[in-house]
């Protein structure tokens, strides 16, 4: 490769600048978004370095998604030959656009040199049990044939909106709906409770209720706003398991979410249900405990570090179609144990 875009460091110098622009997704060829962001990098890392600094400015492919993947099968292409057709386009196009990038830098994610590290470090996690198989429920992709994130699933017709580009990628992200689930409960008159994590409801140990809730007024006669954070004084009965749980008044519950109550799982819920129920000194329960065996109740045998990177398998041969999964390939699926 020629050298006239290749920006190199120069390590005598002490002053270092580090410029990462997000690795792109080897799925075609650039578009403008891409002559936009890089052409900003490009900017700083050429300021910085008129400035003295000694900078690093790299570039790298993002090549290890499903949906370039599934990109690939549908056009009969091999997702390998895919992906590397891809990677070499678009790498000519950011070498005629003239950016400037430190191309002795350059990673693929596909790349077994790449992941052998990524598994590397799954086994890492797997050793301080931090990586652990069970059941659960998961948001499905049907297109992909995937389990999604929860920062990936999308409002139902939001592309379909003409709205600005901005406001469609806030709603994707923090500011979408969220499912909820709601339930009658409780002794006194009936307390509607919502969460978003339903299959937990035996291990709900409180509830906790939002500042302007009716039963708020309806129970205490002093100032509503002196008692955040306190125990209302109420129980209620989960129906599923007949229990009698204390109503709390929450500062972390708002007055626009949901039915103004939500119903504390602290043994299954976040830092926020915990910390609320550990500083009141409600129960934490645990409604699913222990953690399940891989397979056929067999302990799970990690791959030796030496004998890294497992190499995913060539689809030369393998089915061309959307179904397509590793569990297909026998001759990569069955192996022996390291041990």
């Amino acid at each position: 490769m020629s050298n006239k875009h290749n920006f190199t460091q120069d390590m005598n110098k002490k002053k270092k600048f580090y410029v990462l622009p997000m690795f792109p997704y080897p799925s075609g060829t650039l578009h403008m978004g891409h002559v936009r962001v890089y052409a900003m990098s490009n900017c700083i890392a050429q300021f910085r370095k008129m400035q003295g600094f000694n900078v690093i400015h790299p570039m790298g492919w993002d090549a290890f998604g499903l949906p370039a993947e599934n990109a690939a099968l549908e056009r009969d292409y091999d997702p390998i030959t895919w992906t590397y057709s891809n990677i070499d386009q678009m790498r000519t196009q950011l070498i005629n656009l003239g950016l400037d990038f430190d191309w002795e830098k350059e990673i693929m994610t596909c790349s077994p040199d790449y992941y052998k590290w990524t598994q590397w470090l799954f086994l890492r996690m797997f050793d301080a049990g931090l990586a652990y198989q069970r059941q659960a429920l998961v948001n499905w992709d049907p297109v992909d044939q995937t389990v999604l994130a929860k920062e990936q699933t999308l409002l139902s017709g939001l592309d379909d909106l003409k709205w600005p580009e901005i406001v469609k990628q806030l709603q994707r992200k923090w500011l979408g709906k969220k499912m909820l689930g709601n339930q009658r409960i409780g002794e006194y008159n009936k307390l509607s409770v919502c969460t978003d994590a339903p299959q937990y409801v035996y291990g709900a140990t409180y509830v906790a209720i939002a500042l302007d809730h009716p039963f708020v007024s309806a129970v205490l006669e002093n100032s509503p706003r002196t008692i955040y954070n306190k125990e209302l004084g109420i129980n209620v009965v989960n129906p599923l398991n007949g229990c009698s749980i204390p109503v709390y008044v929450a500062n972390y519950v708002l007055s626009d979410f949901g039915s103004l109550a939500v119903l504390g799982i602290p043994g299954h819920g976040g830092k926020r249900e915990k910390g609320f129920a550990m500083k009141f000194n409600i129960p934490i329960l645990y409604v699913l405990d222990g953690r399940e065996c891989l397979v056929n109740s067999h302990q799970v045998v990690p791959v030796p570090d030496e004998e890294l990177p497992v190499r995913l398998p060539d689809y030369h041969n393998a089915s061309r179609s959307k179904s397509f999964s590793l569990r297909n390939i026998s001759e990569w699926l069955n192996t022996s144990c390291p041990k």
